[in-house]
């Protein structure tokens, strides 16, 4: 079997060597491919017989010593537990032999998919390679085929150019001077054409005179407004003669006005002089006058003073008539207690009441509810509703403003 595999691999190689001889497109390098994997699958195939062959050596010569211990063994009286041992021994050997040899056929096996699969690869791209040789053939007997039926016909060899220009020339013979009339009329037209570009010429040169005539007027009217703008200047001076004259007018009067304004001036400065006396006589009269004004004010002041005097007597006498001040509560009953000075017992008239220092309310001050003192002259309070009575050993304190 290892021996078939052998030519298979041979010949596979023979196959792939031809067509990377006869094949000169990309396919080659994808052939070189698979020849270095046969390779590679060579090299193990014959690592693995190699393993193999030493494997059986090893086993020969183990046999071989177990033989020679047997012989020694039969001799002595231990041959047969000796010889029992062996065949176990012999047993096992044998088990892993066949292990070792199922597996090599499994790795055989393994290598034999691998080669067919690359033997089908290489057959796939060989046909390929076959295809584009086929194509290009093709196309070469097209080629060849359109030639021919160029040069069907023709007794010369049209290698070169003057032999084409001599093909040219006999077939317009052949065909009734029809390469002669077409270079005729095409002559006529390029004749055509040179004498629409003459008469485009003398178009331009036409251009050109008006043109001249243009310029020519354009120079006149300048010539003329220059002209005009000349006279403008010339006016132009005149008024500036004008303007002078009425300035050198404007000059003298000028001065005439500078002369009367000096006798203006002396006249309103003696006028200043005389007023200045005016002045210093009303400064002695106005001195008096406010000597006099001191005098009376000085009095008035005086007076015054003592206006003030009596009313800062008149207001400490009403600051203490409405001084706030604290004074004892004398106890009428268990619900009633007068003072001796009246106090003011209105809503703003900060109004305190203090039984034995708990401060009673306002009744009807809380919340609404009839509760505390209440009075109508400022100086008998009624208890309503406080929680308990009271006697003349409580305290009855009332701060409040003097009637």
């Amino acid at each position: 079997m290892a021996r078939l595999k052998t030519k298979q691999i041979s010949d596979f190689t023979s196959a792939v060597q031809s067509l990377i001889d006869n094949d000169a497109d990309q396919n080659a390098a994808l052939i070189d491919a698979v020849e270095a994997s046969v390779d590679s699958l060579e090299t193990q195939v014959g690592g693995v017989a190699s393993d193999l062959s030493d494997y059986e050596g090893d086993t020969d010569v183990s046999i071989d010593s177990l033989e020679t211990l047997v012989a020694t063994l039969a001799v002595s009286g231990e041959a047969d537990s000796s010889i029992d041992s062996l065949e176990t021994l012999a047993g096992a050997i044998s088990s892993d032999l066949a292990a070792e040899i199922l597996a090599t056929n499994g790795d055989v096996t393994a290598i034999n998919l691998s080669i067919d699969s690359l033997e089908a690869l290489a057959a796939a791209d060989a046909g390929d390679a076959d295809a584009s040789i086929d194509s290009l053939e093709t196309l070469a007997g097209a080629n060849e085929t359109a030639i021919s039926n160029m040069l069907s016909g023709s007794s010369l060899d049209l290698d070169t150019f003057a032999e084409i220009v001599s093909f040219v020339e006999s077939v317009d013979t052949v065909n009734d001077g029809l390469v002669s009339d077409l270079t005729s009329v095409t002559g006529a037209s390029i004749d055509s054409l040179e004498v629409a570009v003459s008469g485009l010429s003398g178009g331009s040169e036409a251009s050109i005179d008006s043109l001249e005539t243009y310029v020519g007027s354009v120079s006149s009217d300048l010539a003329a407004e220059i002209l005009a703008t000349n006279g403008d200047v010339t006016n132009l001076g005149l008024s500036v003669d004008s303007l002078e004259a009425q300035v050198s007018g404007v000059a003298s009067d000028l001065s005439d006005y500078e002369g009367d304004t000096d006798t203006s001036i002396d006249s309103l400065e003696t006028q200043v002089s005389g007023l200045g006396s005016d002045l210093s006589d009303y400064e002695g009269d106005t001195d008096t006058s406010i000597d006099s004004l001191e005098t009376a004010l000085s009095s008035e002041i005086s007076t015054t003073d003592g206006e003030i005097t009596a009313i800062n007597a008149s207001i400490n006498s009403l600051e203490l008539y409405d001084l706030v001040f604290e004074q004892a509560g004398t106890v009428a009953s268990g619900a009633q207690f007068t003072v001796a000075n009246a106090v003011k017992f209105g809503n703003n008239d900060d109004l305190l009441v203090f039984i034995n220092g708990h401060n009673i309310h306002k009744n009807g001050t809380i919340e609404g509810v009839a509760e505390g003192y209440q009075t109508a002259d400022g100086a008998t309070f009624d208890l309503v509703s406080i929680g308990y009575t009271i006697d003349a050993e409580d305290h009855v304190t009332v701060i409040g403003i003097r009637q």
